[in-house]
């Protein structure tokens, strides 16, 4: 009876997900119509205000904060914040943070993440998710142009195999969308 109450501790810390260990990135179907409506509004306010993102780049999906009681007094109380961003950075050189999910709203291409990994060592994507990720991700930014740069005497100072002429970086904070327990959603921008 002790080697089986062994065995079961062992395949459970076993199959438990830790630092280091590679994880999958998979598809998911948002369904809170709230959170839905919050990433639509983002959508529209930024294609208005950035026309580039029409055509390029994705969304990044933060969930920051999630209240999981259900306490009916606290129905105007916050159920869950999220923080989004648009990003035209490809994940090619492996530098991003993994997200654990990729889904589609309005053709736009979101990444989910969760607050844990934001803060620690999130697992790294398996071979197959980084290949995943970097298709997802070039499909919808400039195209990569290898970029070598020699100085005076011929000795390479740059050399950028993943370099994109057209690369933004954007200098605004995102957005944040607030969903409450009530029914209500609030987007500051």
């Amino acid at each position: 009876m002790k080697l089986f109450g062994f065995i079961v501790i062992c395949g459970l810390l076993w199959s438990t997900p830790c630092r280091g260990q590679e994880v999958d990135l998979e598809y998911t179907n948002i369904q809170d119509s709230l959170l839905i409506q919050g990433i639509t509004e983002y959508i529209e306010l930024r294609q208005k205000e950035f026309p580039y993102f029409k055509d390029k780049g994705y969304l990044e999906l933060k969930l920051l904060y999630t209240n999981r009681y259900s306490d009916p007094s606290l129905d105007d109380r916050l159920k869950a914040v999220f923080v989004l961003q648009d990003s035209y950075r490809g994940f090619e050189n492996g530098e991003n943070k993994s997200p654990k999910y990729f889904t589609y709203i309005r053709d736009k291409l979101v990444l989910i993440y969760l607050v844990e990994d934001l803060f620690s060592q999130n697992p790294r994507l398996d071979q197959k998710s980084r290949e995943l990720i970097v298709a997802l991700t070039s499909s919808v930014l400039e195209p990569i142009e290898p970029l070598i740069v020699k100085d005076s005497l011929g000795n390479v100072f740059i050399d950028d195999k993943y370099f994109r002429p057209e690369e933004k970086v954007m200098l605004h904070t995102g957005g944040t969308i607030k969903i409450y327990k009530n029914g209500s959603m609030e987007l500051s921008h």
